[in-house]
């Protein structure tokens, strides 16, 4: 169950965001990528569901080319390749626990009461089972994350791509939701895709980790290589320093 990249390429404009990015996800595998806001974290995440297509190169989930399929097969692809996006994006309307059971009421074409049941079980089966009957606005940034993270799930799906999952979270929050997202790894064997800038995170949840630098794959390696390389790019981000040349070319 990998997810690969072999010789991407994306631009809006004259502005050069993926310059040949290659990279593989192994199966069952927590997968960071890093490097400064506008790099194209986000862009390579998108791609893998088809929600951005490259301008060069290929894309890959489990043997399946995603740059070449229709928005018909693209769907399929989602199912067992399912996004998490930085803002929550719950239905304030809707309870969590019916936000939860959306995806098989449209997907699984469930009736109302097996989808709730449905999702009042996987809500269940990661521990926050007390958020179903509570509204999105009732509950904090985390609690929401992990709503959306645990609708992701109701079709269960094989790979999770989570884009920037900490931003705004308070430290206590993030610290939490970088534990969930371990044990999804750890528990379900899930291949998960993480867009992230947060050097905890990095730290304590990856097991590789790839740095964009100016479109290109500018590190790869497991988080202790990472912190223990004498790069000067590298050293840059993970000590938070923004003057000099982390700053894009476009």
């Amino acid at each position: 169950m990998t997810l690969r990249y072999v010789g991407v390429c994306k631009s809006f404009g004259a502005r050069h965001v993926l310059r040949d990015v290659s990279l593989e996800v192994r199966a069952g595998e927590c997968f960071f990528v890093i490097g400064a806001s506008g790099v194209g974290k986000s862009v390579l995440a998108r791609m893998a569901v088809g929600f951005v297509r490259p301008d060069a190169g290929q894309v890959w989930v489990d043997g399946d080319e995603v740059t070449a399929m229709d928005e018909r097969a693209l769907r399929r692809v989602r199912r067992r390749c399912a996004m998490v996006f930085q803002a929550s994006t719950l239905f304030d309307s809707m309870s969590c626990l019916d936000n939860v059971a959306l995806p098989l009421r449209i997907h699984g074409r469930l009736s109302l009461r097996e989808a709730r049941a449905r999702a009042r079980d996987v809500l269940a089966s990661i521990g926050i089972e007390e958020l179903a009957d509570a509204w999105p606005a009732e509950i904090g940034d985390g609690s929401r994350k992990r709503v959306a993270i645990a609708r992701a799930l109701t079709l269960e799906p094989t790979h999770l791509l989570l884009d920037e999952p900490t931003t705004s979270l308070d430290p206590i929050s993030a610290r939490r939701l970088d534990r969930f997202v371990r044990a999804l790894c750890d528990e379900r064997r899930l291949t998960v895709l993480v867009v992230s800038h947060d050097r905890t995170s990095v730290a304590t949840v990856a097991d590789r980790v790839a740095m964009l630098y100016r479109g290109r794959v500018h590190a790869l390696g497991t988080p202790a290589e990472l912190f223990a390389s004498s790069d000067g790019i590298v050293r840059q981000f993970l000590e938070g320093r923004a003057e000099g040349p982390m700053e894009l070319d476009t």
